[in-house]
C-alpha cells in the first residue's frame, strides 16, 4: 500500500445497508474518504441507476477503492417469483453499471471488492473451502452469476477480491435482530431438525476484513466466516442464553416452514459448514470465533 490511508478513498455501493453503514463508520474511523453510491443525489452520495445502466463517471474516477455490497435484502420477503427477480436484478444490474462504466473511465481503481455470500456452496457438512465448485439452488447460482459478472473488471490496473460473507450477526439487525426479538419473550424454537450448520460472522471482524483487504491489497475469494459454526439449535439456545431467556419451545417443522415462508425456506433451512483457513493463514486475525463470546458482546451493554 503506497498511499496512505488517510488519503485513500473509497466508494461503496450499496452503502446504506446492515453492512455497509458498518463499513462506513469504520472506514472513516481508519480515517479514509469514503463515498457511497445512491439512487438520491445528495452530498457526499454519487447518483446512479443501476437498472438503467447509468453512473456519475466521477464517482469512478475519484475512487481508489471500490467496495460492492449493492443488492436486495436475502430474507427482506417472501421468495415469490417477483422478489427473486429483484434479488437477481439488483445484484446482477449494479455489478455490471460498475464494471461497464470503469471499461470507460481513464482513471482506473487500484482495487475492487465484490461482496458474496456462503450461499454460493452446496448444502452438506463437508467443509467448504473457496476453491470448492458452487451449488445448483437458487442462491448459489445467484451468488455465482454475481462474481461472474464482476470477475471481468480484474486486470492489469485494478485488483480484485470477493468476500463470500457467512451469516453476519449485528446487534438489532438482520439476523440477529429478528431472531432475538421472540426470544426476548421466551419464544425460541429452532428450524427443522435444529442440525443445520450456521456460519456466521460478527459485523466487527467482517468491517476488519475488508478493511484488512484494503490495506493489505489481498486478492483472491476469501469465506468471511468465524472458525466456529453452530447448529440452528446451538444458536438458538446460544442467543436465548445471553438474553437471560428460557429456551424450550419444539422446533418448527420443515414443513411448516414451507406453507409460511415458501422458496425462502430453504434459506432458513441451508446447512453451511464453510472454513475460514485462508484468510487466517493470509494473516488476518479473528477476534471473535465463540458464538457465545459473539453474543455477549453483541447483546450486552
Amino acid at each position: 500500500m503506497t498511499k496512505s490511508l488517510n488519503s485513500l478513498r473509497v466508494l461503496i455501493a450499496g452503502g446504506s445497508g446492515l453492512v455497509g453503514s458498518a463499513l462506513n463508520k469504520h472506514l472513516t474511523n481508519k480515517g479514509m474518504q469514503v463515498k457511497v453510491l445512491s439512487r438520491h443525489a445528495e452530498n457526499p452520495i454519487y447518483q446512479w441507476h443501476p437498472a438503467e445502466g447509468k453512473i456519475n463517471p466521477m464517482a469512478l474516477e475519484e475512487a481508489d477503492v471500490i467496495i460492492n455490497l449493492a443488492g436486495a435484502n436475502i430474507a427482506g420477503s417472501l421468495w415469490t417469483d417477483a422478489y427473486k427477480k429483484l434479488l437477481r436484478d439488483s445484484r446482477i444490474d449494479s455489478t455490471r453499471t460498475l464494471v461497464e462504466n470503469l471499461k470507460k473511465v481513464s482513471v482506473k481503481p487500484r482495487h475492487f471488492i465484490q461482496a458474496s455470500a456462503i450461499g454460493y456452496y452446496p448444502n452438506g457438512n463437508e467443509w467448504m473451502e473457496e476453491d470448492h465448485p458452487a451449488g445448483a439452488d437458487f442462491l448459489a447460482q445467484l451468488t455465482s452469476d454475481w462474481e461472474n459478472v464482476a470477475a471481468s473488471v480484474s486486470d492489469e490496473h485494478t485488483k480484485l477480491s470477493t468476500l463470500r460473507l457467512g451469516i453476519v450477526l449485528q446487534e438489532g439487525e438482520g439476523f440477529l435482530g429478528k431472531t432475538a426479538l421472540p426470544a426476548q419473550f421466551g419464544l425460541s424454537a429452532a428450524f427443522g431438525d435444529g442440525k443445520q450448520n450456521i456460519s456466521w460472522i460478527h459485523i466487527e471482524d467482517l468491517t476488519n476484513i475488508f478493511s484488512w483487504v484494503i490495506e493489505n491489497e489481498a486478492e483472491g475469494i476469501f469465506n468471511a466466516t468465524a472458525d466456529q459454526p453452530v447448529t440452528n439449535k446451538e444458536m438458538t439456545a446460544a442467543i436465548a442464553k445471553a438474553l437471560g431467556r428460557p429456551y424450550f419451545l419444539p422446533n418448527i417443522p420443515k414443513g411448516f416452514l414451507k406453507l409460511i415462508f415458501g422458496d425462502l425456506s430453504a434459506e432458513l433451512l441451508a446447512n453451511h459448514l464453510v472454513s475460514n483457513k485462508k484468510l487466517q493463514t493470509k494473516g488476518f486475525t479473528f477476534r471473535f470465533n465463540d458464538i457465545d463470546t459473539a453474543l455477549n458482546d453483541l447483546l450486552h451493554d
